[in-house]
């Protein structure tokens, strides 16, 4: 070494089969007669490269030849790709090939890394690379799957994450079964089924096919109400779900369930449900009495009064407030005690001390039912009489106007049941009257009427008393006679007195006039 030498000595590329690119500082004054060049590099792997040295005067030299290795893996660099970029829902029919490319920071192929690779979803059958990458830094590996959905793919490389990455497309395969995607729910009777059932096609992985639109049936399967699905049936799928927002069940039940079914595919029964009664019916609810025919009471002879609480397709309604009614007076009415049971049915009871027909009905739930049902209450035993007609004011002597009696129970009734014999007579006789015709009659349903009956004196405040073996008296109300029309042969005429002298007046005799009824009685302000 030519010590003393301080001139610049250059280096630069030689032999380059890579095409690569020499970095560093490559000229340096020399330091005894040597340059040191400690920040050369080149970019580029590969075999065969030389350095030659140069400077001003001298001979250049050429290296012996030398390699350049590729750096480590670059998360950046490195690549991530599938072929084909779509493949079919499968256990391994239907396959993508995943290719992973390892190179440096340079983009320089990174050989003998080993890889590790992985997908995003689920239901993923992955195979990986069977070695270390090869000479052009690639290792590959397959996926198949058998969940439809996009499949983000990325690679480990030698430990590093590779920051790209590929995306692999799964479709489902063909349609091989239904399934219930929005499954019945409990339901009121009559009502559709709400949200709307809806049914999808799905290939033999639980896909959803969407390129399905052939038409699906559905049915009942478990039908413990025995009842009737009404509705469209039968419904056209558009990408892949067939919608039936119209089905209803007559009956209630627990337990019901559907089936769907559709050519070719397999069928599929639904979940459990419940149909439960519907709003009350006002013409298919009812009230029953039983016994139809009481006695008038305070309550020791009543009726039962039994409702059924139905929706419009005869099913028991739970549940529901009852409250009772019945027409006419006195009635005493225990209302149900509780709302209707399983069956739909409540009861409560009618008594009354008002005789006659007793029309009960009920409102259920708040809606007044339609159907009605009688009780007729019959009076109890005779126990007084009564005028039901009184007398009116008369003529002396002559008939006055009917009079009827009856006989009554305790609660005023009429007792339909007396037949008894009834006497009527004077009570108050403010004029020593006589009372005249037919004063005692035999009942008939429980009335006799008096229609021959006069009094002969005149008076103000008379009364009739009306009697009967073991019953009360009855009094009438008062009433007047009045004076019968002029008879001659009852009036007077007399004077006083009877003989006198003639005279012109200054001796007279003093006539007196009585006029009279038949019966006697005077009678004042007639003309004489």
């Amino acid at each position: 070494v030519a010590t003393a030498y301080a001139g610049t000595i250059n280096v630069a590329l030689g032999a380059n089969p890579p095409g690569g690119t020499l970095s560093g500082t490559k000229s340096h004054v020399a330091v005894s007669g040597a340059g040191s060049f400690d920040d050369l590099s080149l970019d580029k792997s590969g075999t065969g490269y030389t350095l030659v040295a140069s400077a001003p005067s001298l001979v250049g030299d050429t290296s012996q030849a030398f390699a350049i290795l590729p750096g480590s893996v670059s998360a950046t660099q490195s690549t991530v790709g599938v072929s084909p970029g779509t493949v079919t829902a499968s256990s391994g029919t239907s396959q993508a090939t995943i290719s992973v490319t390892a190179r440096d920071s340079f983009g320089n192929l990174v050989p003998g890394a080993s890889v590790v690779l992985a997908a995003s979803g689920s239901g993923n059958s992955i195979t990986q690379p069977s070695g270390q990458t090869d000479g052009a830094g690639v290792a590959t590996g397959t996926i198949s799957a058998t969940v439809a959905e996009a499949k983000t793919l990325n690679a480990t490389v030698s430990g590093i994450a590779l920051i790209p990455t590929a995306t692999l497309t799964v479709n489902p395969a063909a349609p091989a079964q239904l399934a219930f995607a929005a499954p019945p729910s409990t339901v009121a009777a009559g009502s559709p089924i709400s949200p709307a059932v809806q049914i999808g096609a799905l290939d033999a992985f639980g896909n959803p096919t969407p390129a399905f639109a052939g038409p699906v049936a559905i049915k009942l399967g478990a039908n413990p109400g025995n009842a009737t699905l009404s509705g469209t049936t039968t419904r056209t799928a558009v990408t892949g779900i067939a919608t039936f927002n119209d089905l209803a069940i007559d009956k209630v039940g627990q337990g019901y369930t559907l089936i769907a079914q559709a050519t070719g595919l397999s069928d599929d029964t639904s979940s459990t449900f419940a149909v439960t009664a519907g709003g009350i019916s006002d013409t298919l609810s009812t009230v029953v009495a039983a016994p139809s025919a009481i006695t008038a009471s305070t309550g020791s002879s009543s009726a039962t009064i039994t409702v059924t609480a139905k929706d419009a397709f005869g099913n028991p309604v739970p549940g529901a407030v009852v409250v009772l009614a019945a027409t006419g007076a006195g009635n005493t009415l225990t209302q149900p005690a509780t709302p209707t049971n399983a069956a739909g049915v409540t009861s409560g009871t009618l008594s009354s001390t008002g005789a006659g027909p007793k029309v009960v009905s009920a409102t259920i739930g708040g809606v007044p039912d339609l159907r009605t049902d009688t009780v007729t209450v019959g009076p109890g035993t005779a126990t007084v009489l009564g005028f039901t007609v009184q007398p009116a004011n008369a003529g002396a002597g002559a008939t006055m106007a009917p009079i009827t009696v009856a006989a009554l129970d305790t609660w005023g009734n009429t007792a339909t049941g007396f037949n008894a014999t009834v006497t009527v007579a004077i009570g108050t006789n403010p004029a020593a009257g006589q009372l005249s015709g037919t004063t005692s009659r035999p009942a008939v349903a429980g009335v006799v009427t008096f229609d021959d009956l006069s009094i002969d004196k005149t008076g103000t405040g008379y009364t009739l008393k009306a009697s009967a073996a073991g019953l009360g008296d009855a009094v009438s109300s008062a009433f007047s006679v009045s004076t019968g029309a002029f008879a001659a042969s009852r009036s007077t005429v007399a004077a006083s007195p009877a003989v006198i002298q003639a005279s012109s007046g200054t001796v007279v005799s003093t006539i007196t006039v009585t006029a009279r009824d038949t019966f006697g009685n005077p009678l004042p302000g007639l003309p004489v």
